[in-house]
């Protein structure tokens, strides 16, 4: 875990989308970071860093139900 990143909690909803083949962010930090906020991890298969570009479908579906799963 990161020493610097801060242990208070986020007053919002927080969605973190990970992608299984990314170079840059390890799906580690991901798992991380959901630990810090509360929330889950949703993970995109066969994309890497730019999953917009490279999975667009499965990124906006992904969204979409998380809006409405945190009625938004």
């Amino acid at each position: 875990m990161r020493d610097h990143i801060t242990q208070h909690p986020i007053p919002c909803p927080v969605a973190i989308i990970a992608a299984q083949q990314d170079q840059l962010r390890s799906y580690q930090e991901a798992l991380e970071l959901a630990q810090l906020t509360g929330s889950g991890v949703e993970l995109i298969e066969e994309s890497g860093h730019m999953i917009p570009l490279e999975k667009p479908q499965q990124l906006a579906a992904r969204v979409a139900a998380w809006l409405r799963k945190v009625d938004l």
